[in-house]
């Protein structure tokens, strides 16, 4: 009997951690219909901006860009900052187009965290339109 007692407990603790684990590990992946609209208010600024001749405004195309690849990343993986969640978004891009995101997100870092960097327009250009690729690949 108690061995029986202690089946039925080891059986309950471990659907009951089953599935605590997949409430909580599962990201989630439907986006309401608001959240996906101002996505896509987002992406269209995104291309106006780049095509500006001010590189001012190409660099916050790339920040704005870099910042909408990771509010998708957040519905699509888990991690605690947008570094985190490239790499485990690894699985949703060819090789190459995930090394040129890793480039593009480097590349808003510099513009962010650095005084006085200097950029081409057209590395920046490229940079916000790799973003965006990204972006239209994780459905956007």
């Amino acid at each position: 009997m108690e061995i029986g007692l202690v089946v039925i407990f080891g059986l309950g603790f471990w659907l009951a951690l089953g599935a605590i684990w997949l409430i909580f590990s599962k990201p989630r992946e439907k986006v309401d219909k608001e959240v996906l609209l101002r996505w896509r208010v987002s992406r269209e600024k995104v291309k106006v901006l780049l095509a500006e001749v001010d590189l001012d405004k190409q660099k916050q195309a790339l920040v704005e860009a870099d910042k909408l690849l990771d509010n998708i990343l957040r519905t699509k993986v888990k991690g605690k900052d947008m570094g985190t969640r490239l790499k485990m978004a690894k699985g949703y891009f060819d090789f190459s187009l995930y090394q040129q995101l890793w480039q593009a997100h480097k590349l808003r870092n510099r513009i962010v965290h650095e005084v006085g960097v200097e950029v081409k327009k057209k590395e920046l250009s490229r940079a916000g339109e790799i973003l965006l690729k990204g972006c239209k690949i994780l459905g956007l």
